[in-house]
This record gives structure tokens, C-alpha cells and sequence, in this order.
């Protein structure tokens, strides 16, 4: 089954795919960091990877591209990993309402959410990393 995914994760490259949003964890830095910090962004990337999974539900039921709920309950946000996060879309009719067809026009909810919580997510990861430098 093909899913529809938005990754979270500790930024190092940030590209988006046709059929996903993809934050990669770059492990070199998290080598570095001690473990209250390394705490601290895992912390980061749960809670922003459920804040994306409830937008683009939240984003899905205002645009009115629910008939019988089956898309919205296939949206989950999980943990790969302490770094890396995934919220799928377990619908396989997702990305046509996320990108359109010929016939339907898109009507965007997965990447308007990572869009929404991107920046708070690169701002709560830099303040960790910065207090861990000025403790050290």
C-alpha cells in the first residue's frame, strides 16, 4: 500500500518529493550533543510530528474532503526513531487530494501542516543546541 508521508526530523536537508515532505536527521550533530539535549529534540520532534498529524486533520476537515472519515483516521503520526518522526496517510486517495488530478483540484492538508510547524520545530532545535554550546 502506498502512503502518503511527511517526515520531521533533526534538519540537515529539507526537499520535498512528489509524494512526501522529508526533514532528515543529521547524525553527526547528534553525535556531538550530550543527552539532555539530544532528550530535548527528540521531545521537539514528537511533539511535532503529532502537531502536524492533528493540523492536517484539523486542515482536511475545514476543506471539506471528508465523506466517510476513512481518510482522515488513516492520517498517523508515529516515531521512526528518537530523531525521526513520520506522518502518513495510510489512504491511497490522499495524494490526489493533496496535489489534484487533471480532473480535481488540489486541495493541500499534509503540506500545509508541515509548513505550519516547520519553523517552531527548526526554532526549538536551534534553542537546544545553542543552550548546550553556551553550557559547554
Amino acid at each position: 500500500m502506498a502512503r502518503y508521508v511527511a517526515r520531521a526530523g533533526l534538519y540537515s536537508n529539507i526537499r520535498q518529493r512528489v509524494t512526501n515532505y522529508r526533514v532528515e536527521v543529521n547524525t553527526k550533530i547528534l553525535d556531538s550533543l550530550d543527552s539532555r539535549t539530544r532528550r530535548r529534540i527528540s521531545d521537539a520532534t514528537k511533539k511535532t510530528v503529532l502537531d502536524i498529524e492533528g493540523t492536517a486533520k484539523t486542515i482536511a476537515r475545514e476543506k471539506d474532503i471528508i465523506d466517510t472519515g476513512f481518510m482522515i483516521n488513516s492520517i498517523e503520526g508515529l516515531m521512526i526513531s528518537p530523531f525521526l518522526g513520520e506522518v502518513t496517510v495510510g489512504a491511497f486517495y490522499g495524494i490526489y487530494h493533496e496535489f489534484g488530478t487533471v480532473k480535481v483540484p488540489a486541495r493541500p492538508f499534509l503540506g500545509p501542516a508541515v509548513d505550519k510547524h516547520k519553523n517552531a520545530y527548526m526554532a526549538a532545535v536551534r534553542q537546544a543546541v545553542r543552550e548546550a554550546a553556551a553550557g559547554s
